[in-house]
């Protein structure tokens, strides 16, 4: 499978920042709003509160994570302004997210955090299912209508993620005006 691009963008010592900052703020997110994503292999998943909070709207969190996301994002020369839904998943033993794919505006994107890399993220290219071992902090870019999911985590360690819808080239989202929901990064 050819992936847009994949890359380690963050240590160990910012995987564990963003590690302590998800887990630290999982219950004040999981009360904004109801889990509205049905494809997790879960109860009230974390990855359902999509849509009502952006991590990046976070100071700790943005601080660790937008000056890597920038470089990088000027590294492989998208241009900006770039906006940016990024939300976190954490799967705990026999947790993890169903067959998927996101918006075809898009180019979607996932940092493994941390949890067993063996987990792996699975990803469908021409009907056949291909399962690639994560890394920590490496970023996984791919096109927005790949079909892909996370099987679920069969150890006691809580698996990290974190995920991203990138509108790129002047695309819009539909509900823009959700600041809660998206993030522009300019330069």
């Amino acid at each position: 499978m050819t992936f847009l691009h994949r890359e380690v963008i963050l240590d160990s010592k910012e995987c564990f920042a963003l590690k302590t900052i998800i887990l630290q703020n999982e219950k004040y997110v999981k009360e904004l709003g109801p889990d509205i994503y049905g494809g997790r292999a879960g109860n009230d998943a974390l990855t359902g509160r999509y849509s009502v909070y952006n991590w990046l709207n976070n100071l700790r969190f943005r601080n660790t994570l937008l000056p890597k996301l920038t470089n990088f994002f000027k590294k492989i020369n998208y241009t900006f302004p770039i906006i940016i839904q990024c939300w976190a998943n954490t799967f705990r033993m026999n947790e993890g997210i169903k067959i998927h794919d996101h918006d075809p505006l898009v180019t979607s994107a996932n940092i493994f955090i941390c949890g067993d890399p063996k987990i792996g993220t699975n990803f469908v290219v021409d009907g056949k299912h291909q399962n690639v071992a994560n890394k920590e902090g490496e970023i996984t870019i791919f096109d927005g209508t790949t079909l892909h999911y996370v099987d679920p985590n069969p150890t006691n360690d809580v698996r990290i993620s974190v995920a991203m819808d990138i509108y790129l080239n002047g695309e819009l989202p539909p509900d823009l005006e959700n600041k809660n929901r998206y993030y522009t990064i300019t330069l």
